[in-house]
């Protein structure tokens, strides 16, 4: 570490040496340096410029407490001239927009699938049902599945008909049975229909069914 003492002589010698190199002497004496005429010059440089020993610079500003007003008069300079502001960088083009992706094409709708059995039934009304060789008028097929129970019960099936079917309650839902039972008819009519096919499947013969504006039977059951 650099003492006091230390630092004090090579202030000295720095600004001797300073004042000889650059000619500053007392009245042209060449055998007196001026020392202040030096340290001035060092201070202004400092302050100025830039120094690569500030400590030595600041601490001859301590001894030679000269103003910046004096030394810019004993030693005047022209202003750096502003440095040129560097050109704006161009900015970047924009990217191009991406192109939208084409639209999906619409899948086409699967075909629906074809009417049941049941279904075609319900459609068309019956006119008339046929069975053991005879053929009797219906208005539609609440009547077809009334008859239908009757024959079944005929028959003897009537142990083969659904709980769903018979009830032994009477009520505005139910339609009399010869057998002193009760059959359910609130019923829309495709359940109407598919309730006299499956009774007409009881029967163990073939059932038909005339159905308004066609001129085909459709059969119901066949001989089992």
């Amino acid at each position: 570490m650099t003492t006091k003492p230390q630092m004090t002589r090579d202030m000295n010698e720095f600004i001797s040496s300073f004042a000889t190199t650059n000619e500053l002497y007392v009245n042209g004496d060449t055998t007196k340096p001026d020392t202040r005429g030096a340290a001035e010059a060092i201070i202004r440089a400092a302050m100025l410029a830039t120094t690569q020993q500030p400590e030595v610079a600041l601490a001859l500003f301590v001894k030679y407490p000269a103003t910046v007003a004096q030394i810019e008069a004993a030693f005047p300079s022209e202003k750096a001239p502003k440095a040129e502001k560097a050109p704006k960088a161009e900015k970047a083009p924009k990217a191009p927009k991406a192109e939208k992706a084409p639209k999906a094409e619409k899948v086409a709708k699967a075909p629906k699938a074809p009417k049941s059995d049941v279904n075609e039934l319900a459609d068309a009304k019956p006119v008339s049902v046929s069975f053991g060789g005879v053929t009797t008028p219906v208005k539609n097929w609440r009547g077809a599945y009334v008859l239908l129970a009757e024959r079944a019960i005929a028959c003897g099936k009537e142990a083969e008909i659904p709980n769903t079917f018979i009830k032994d309650v009477d009520s505005k839902s139910h339609k009399a049975l010869s057998n002193g039972r009760f059959l359910y008819v609130n019923l829309n009519i495709a359940d109407s229909a598919d309730r006299s096919k499956f009774l007409a499947g009881l029967l163990g013969e073939v059932v038909t069914v005339s159905l308004e504006g066609q001129s085909a039977e459709h059969t119901l059951s066949a001989a089992s």
